[in-house]
């Protein structure tokens, strides 16, 4: 199966999106008539159907399909899973773009609450998501929560820096 979520996936990076779709909506009753259920290729293929069908411009599809891969994602991983906060911020990603952002700032705040409660601790992970939010808080004319968010995402990533420094340091690396 995944060699096919592949196959869409080039043809989805070649911008040929009529025929990423077209492959897309074969496998896609496929995969979730499968015994697993909601697998790893059924949430990965559903997000690429629901990001071409966004670059297609058919917003209804596009949201149907961003909102499937966030559903099978928590049946599969949990509803507080890293791996399901990357789906709930592409669904964010896709209300920003569409101007719904209130839809935005929910996604974008559930992914970063996952993310922040996460024993998956990466660091650059939570400085793109404070960044994600506070783009959207920016666009509700929320600036000083944008700009709090935007200094402890420096703040962040500054120590996030200063530790791999040292370990790279103890290490005895040369830089």
């Amino acid at each position: 199966t995944s060699q096919f979520v592949n196959a869409i996936e080039v043809r989805y990076n070649m911008l040929d999106y009529k025929k990423a779709i077209e492959l897309g909506e074969q496998l896609l009753p496929v995969i979730r008539n499968d015994i697993a259920g909601k697998t790893s290729s059924y949430i990965t293929l559903t997000s690429i159907v629901a990001q071409t069908y966004d670059k297609l411009n058919d917003l209804p599809k596009a949201e149907q399909n961003f909102i499937s891969a966030v559903d099978a994602a928590k049946q599969t991983w949990g509803a507080d899973a890293p791996s399901t906060a990357i789906h709930r911020s592409k669904l964010g990603r896709f209300y920003d773009r569409s101007n719904r952002r209130e839809g935005a700032k929910t996604s974008r705040e559930e992914s970063l609450n996952i993310m922040r409660a996460s024993d998956y601790r990466d660091a650059i992970a939570i400085v793109q998501y404070l960044g994600y939010l506070g783009n959207v808080l920016q666009q509700l004319d929320k600036t000083k929560e944008a700009e709090d968010l935007y200094y402890e995402g420096f703040s962040i990533a500054r120590m996030d820096s200063l530790n791999n420094l040292s370990t790279y340091v103890e290490a005895g690396q040369e830089l």
